[in-house]
């Protein structure tokens, strides 16, 4: 029992109330136990970031299929390029055995924030669309075949800078 559970108990206790324990009950329902909360060794703590990576792997692998992306995208291809660059600009080959037990976590939790952000951007392409002049997005056929849209969208300087801008007044013409 938790210190701030104790304390409670003992002011219920004094009070004749009995709403303390069940507060200390709840508190401790409240959220289940992480992998790295129970990680005690090494291995463990190893274990806890590669299951983190696989889950976000996973969640990548979701969001690549419904924008119709394929592994042999050269998109695709080129972000994992870099991915792979910046993990061996980190960690470079040669220094593994002197990392010690520790660098599979370390490896995965880097891998892991990065193919974080690659989720995070893949998701800022969801969000966007029709009449965002800034959409990048295209159907993969299309960008197979090289084909943009047929209807040109045309927006005037003024309509670009607030859509740019968040709304904030637009420069003046002439500047």
């Amino acid at each position: 029992m938790n210190r701030t559970c104790l304390v409670l108990v003992i002011v219920a206790m004094s009070s004749a109330t009995f709403l303390a324990p069940q507060i200390c009950i709840a508190q401790q329902r409240k959220k289940p136990k992480s992998c790295w909360d129970t990680a005690m060794t090494q291995l463990a703590m190893n274990e806890c970031a590669g299951s983190e990576l696989k889950a976000a792997q996973t969640r990548m692998a979701a969001l690549l299929k419904k924008l119709s992306v394929t592994p042999d995208d050269p998109a695709q291809k080129a972000w994992e390029a870099y991915r792979d660059a910046q993990l061996e600009a980190i960690y470079p080959r040669e220094g593994t055995p002197g990392y010690g037990s520790v660098f599979p976590m370390c490896f995965a939790i880097l891998k892991t924030d990065l193919t974080e952000g690659r989720i995070r951007d893949l998701k800022a392409l969801t969000t966007s669309g029709e009449g965002d002049v800034c959409y990048g997005l295209r159907p993969v056929a299309a960008r197979r075949n090289n084909q943009l849209s047929s209807t040109p969208v045309n927006y005037s300087r003024t309509e670009i800078h607030r859509r740019v801008s968040g709304g904030r007044s637009a420069p003046r013409e002439g500047n």
